[in-house]
């Protein structure tokens, strides 16, 4: 009976997936897995939504696009081979197109993604990403840096460093791809979501990560702060001043809603900027990396922080640091620990306890560190997760059959039960 039930449901599974994301998404027009997370889009009046695994990855009413793109954009004299590493179905390829380049490459990660949301997207979006200059690519960034030509403009339009399939986007490792295909003057833009006017401890380390990465890679780095941070990095300077930037804008007059030489004024000669700088400046945070990952630890503190909110007090990094390498409490783990495995030694009931726990950390600190490394190296992980686990349970229960017939079988010496545990050492 259960076996029928189960084969009924599977039946109708695609129809009952589509009334139960309607609870969290009334307007739903359609969703489906990917090998990168569950796209869901929905659409009122005129305004698509578009979400990865149910966060929100960017709406078609809003101007993020235009505030990343044209204060990169201004930056640089004429950026004529670009190359969009993301956000192009946001309104990116868009904005770009009103400065006329001679070349815009613009990176996909997700094939579905783009083959759900083009067909729903306002007509001004979907005409760019099929213009002439426009060549739309499938495929990895971090791979397709690898092949690519050389370009003045590269804007990173990849969610926030909040995963691992994200993070490796704001790490120095991939800092230093860009930079090798950047031309002489060429510029780097990324963007990040922060708060406007108050950094947490958290977010400040987290911004701090990304900019001493970045600073250890190219000479200048801009930093304009807002709710979405916009920081650019060039070979060449920078400009420290809004009137440059202001010349441009009257010179090309792209067409725009929100950036007008008053908002770029504003932007600089604001509290703000001055204030952000030097706190990035002050902040010692050590350069976000692809084996050094610290933006997640940020990351995962500041989503906490929602329902905890004095853990935006704490830098988790530091006590973890403190606990581990410091003295006295490093000194009580470090010693503390080998005396409480001798002391198992005297009752077999604990001895036994500890080990098993102590196999299984040490297993699944291995399982993680080789899938967060295969992560960062391959970029996709989503898809081959569940088989990755079931395979690692899998061994585990193998292995574990396995031992019980030999040690069945072998005689009861102490000895040979010391060589077993050696050899599985």
């Amino acid at each position: 009976v259960l076996s029928c039930l189960m084969f009924g449901l599977v039946w109708i599974s695609s129809s009952l997936d589509q009334k139960l994301t309607r609870w969290n998404h009334p307007r739903l027009i359609e969703t489906r897995d990917s090998p990168y997370g569950r796209i869901t889009v929905t659409k009122l009046e005129n305004q698509i939504c578009v979400y990865e695994n149910d966060a929100l990855s960017f709406e078609t009413e809003n101007a993020d696009a235009e505030y990343f793109c044209h204060l990169t954009a201004l930056q640089h004299p004429r950026p004529q081979d670009v190359l969009i590493l993301g956000g192009g179905m946001e309104g990116l390829v868009r904005e770009m197109e009103k400065y006329a380049p001679r070349k815009i490459d613009y990176v996909e990660l997700n094939p579905v993604l783009s083959a759900m949301v083009t067909k729903h997207l306002p007509d001004d979006i979907r005409k760019s990403l099929t213009a002439s200059n426009v060549h739309l690519i499938f495929g990895d960034p971090r791979q397709h840096l690898k092949k690519s030509g050389k370009y003045d403009l590269i804007l990173v339009g990849m969610p926030e460093p909040d995963s691992g399939q994200a993070n490796r986007f704001y790490t120095k490792d991939f800092f230093e791809q860009c930079a090798s295909k950047l031309n002489a003057g060429g510029i780097l833009g990324l963007r990040l979501r922060a708060s406007e006017n108050l950094w947490t401890n958290p977010l400040t380390n987290r911004n701090a990560g990304i900019f001493n990465a970045l600073r250890s890679v190219f000479p200048s780095v801009l930093f304009l702060p807002g709710t979405t941070n916009i920081i650019t990095a060039s070979p060449a300077p920078l400009p420290q001043t809004p009137e440059m930037m202001i010349q441009r804008l009257q010179d090309m007059r792209p067409a725009t809603r929100l950036i007008t030489p008053a908002y770029i004024r504003y932007l600089f000669q604001n509290e703000r900027f001055a204030e952000a700088r030097n706190l990035l400046n002050q902040n010692t945070s050590p350069p976000n990396t692809d084996i050094q990952p610290v933006c997640y630890t940020y990351a995962f503190i500041i989503w906490l922080s929602k329902f905890f909110p004095r853990l935006a007090l704490i830098d988790a990094s530091s006590a973890a640091h403190n606990f581990f390498f410091n003295p006295p409490l490093s000194l009580l783990f470090w010693i503390g620990l080998p005396l409480l495995f001798l002391l198992s030694r005297l009752n077999s009931m604990l001895r036994r306890v500890l080990l098993v726990a102590f196999a299984g950390f040490i297993g699944m600190v291995l399982e993680t560190i080789l899938m967060l490394y295969d992560q960062v190296k391959e970029g996709v992980l989503y898809q081959d997760v569940g088989l990755l686990l079931m395979s690692f349970m899998a061994g585990l229960t193998l292995g574990a059959l396995i031992i019980n017939r030999i040690m069945a079988g072998t005689s009861k010496k102490q000895s040979d039960f010391r060589w077993y545990g050696a050899g599985l050492l």
